[in-house]
């Protein structure tokens, strides 16, 4: 996974996120789809059936609105449709996005990287946190947003 000229490591972040996940005792299909959030974007070998046949319908929405656009060009764009769609399907999916914005904080502070900091994941809460229904309330949520106001107080 690169992120302009920063490579992350792709698989440590997915089995984090999943781990996360488990251990903030969400359910079956949060959690693996915690772990596949991004196999479909990065996991060429991987197709949308396998995901259904091995794991379920379920866990396989929430992986597709978990997924980038790549038809769409423009970043913000992209990023838009990926928290729309990620609305639309649900509180689960959801989760997820906030469980994988949470560790991608966890990663740029730990590697100090402040551009991505604030240039990808503070815009990412934010916009996930402003477009979140009331009805998706919960801890995970109120995280990312100490989280984000954390990270604006200490790089802004």
């Amino acid at each position: 996974m690169i992120n302009d000229g920063w490579k992350k490591p792709a698989l440590f972040h997915v089995v984090r996120v999943g781990t996360h996940l488990f251990e903030q005792n969400y359910g079956r299909d949060i959690v693996i789809a915690g772990f596949l959030h991004d196999v479909l974007e990065d996991g060429t070998d991987v197709s949308e059936n396998m995901i259904d046949v091995e794991f379920g319908n379920s866990v396989l929405q929430i992986v597709k609105a978990n997924s980038k656009n790549e038809d769409i060009n423009d970043k913000q764009k992209k990023k838009e449709d990926l928290i729309n769609r990620c609305i639309v399907t649900g509180k689960s999916a959801c989760i997820v996005k906030a469980g994988d914005i949470l560790d991608n904080f966890f990663y740029y502070e730990m590697t100090q990287n402040k551009d991505e900091l604030l240039r990808h994941c503070v815009p990412h809460a934010q916009l996930l946190l402003s477009k979140l229904p009331d009805k998706y309330a919960g801890r995970i949520f109120q995280r990312l947003s100490s989280k984000m106001d954390e990270v604006v107080s200490v790089y802004i």
